[in-house]
């Protein structure tokens, strides 16, 4: 549970895109795991600059934890809820059970930095941390997707978030981006699988975090019915339209590299669906944050480095 430049650089432009952390609760007491510079960089990254001495104040204020990071956001009340307190976390409770209500609707901004892939009672995880988000609050993930095999219980994809969060459960995606787990890697705004009618698909060399920003529009219950993969829905209408649009796409899936010169790295994406990725600049995040949930039509390969 910790963060790194790509998710403290996540974090900052989401305060630039009207992101407000005044209370912030984590999901698990997050770690700082940049160096001074690396923290510096991740603020460059999203466009930010810090004052000459603020990477290293922040550093030393809290030994490396982030609640320094959340206070320069902005944060005056800052909670973190783990199953123990053996890493000081201000709410002790096991997240595989239900938080208690009086934290419900409590939070500017509910961060999950890395924790509930590690929680087996996966629904019940998400569905606390999705109402401790007050009304214009909003849900914040950076969690594991492609290549964390034995990391945590589980590896998430960007069907399950467009699915939870939506209208009937009191949300809105604002954005969905993805990054590589290394130094350098690309950003890729990723697109909402029900809108481009098919799967969002992507394999890699190494691994891939999602990033998820949401917004809490209304008081809904949060998962009050199941989710179901929009594909499927489409499938069970039974027409044989869409049968024969299911197939054709199928037939046409071909593979190719997507390939970062500055890096021996690749993200294979299928090429019926390499318009769903669109290679972006995270310093130019308030443009993406309320975009159309289908980047383009461009090929990412042919996004310049």
């Amino acid at each position: 549970m910790a963060l790194n430049r790509d998710s403290i650089a996540f974090l900052v432009a989401a305060r630039e895109a009207g992101v407000s952390f005044e209370n912030t609760l984590m999901l698990g007491r997050q770690f700082m795991l940049p160096d001074e510079r690396a923290l510096t960089l991740g603020f460059a990254d999203a466009g930010q600059r810090l004052e000459p001495g603020e990477a290293h104040r922040i550093f030393e204020a809290d030994d490396g934890w982030s609640e320094p990071l959340f206070r320069h956001l902005g944060a005056k009340r800052i909670d973190s809820v783990d199953a123990s307190s053996y890493e000081g976390a201000t709410i002790v409770h096991d997240l595989n059970t239900p938080l208690p209500d009086e934290l419900r609707g409590r939070y500017s901004a509910v961060v999950d930095g890395g924790t509930l892939e590690h929680v087996f009672n996966f629904p019940i995880a998400l569905r606390s941390a999705l109402e401790a988000v007050s009304v214009g609050g909003h849900y914040l993930a950076c969690t594991p997707a492609n290549n964390h095999f034995g990391h945590g219980f589980y590896q998430l994809s960007p069907e399950l978030y467009y699915r939870v969060l939506t209208v009937e459960n009191g949300y809105r995606v604002r954005c969905m981006l993805m990054s590589g787990y290394h130094s350098g890697a690309r950003w890729f705004q990723v697109a909402d699988p029900a809108v481009t009618g098919h799967r969002t698909l992507a394999f890699s060399t190494y691994p891939v975090v999602l990033y998820v920003l949401g917004v809490r529009v209304g008081e809904e219950k949060v998962l009050g019915s199941f989710p179901q993969q929009s594909d499927y829905v489409v499938r069970w209408s039974g027409t044989r339209a869409h049968r024969s649009r299911f197939r054709k796409r199928l037939s046409h899936t071909e593979p190719i590299w997507l390939k970062d010169l500055r890096h021996t790295v690749g993200i294979l994406i299928l090429r019926r669906s390499s318009s769903d990725f669109r290679s972006v600049r995270l310093a130019d995040f308030r443009s993406l944050v309320d975009a159309p949930s289908r980047p383009g039509t461009e090929d990412p390969i042919r996004q310049p480095q």
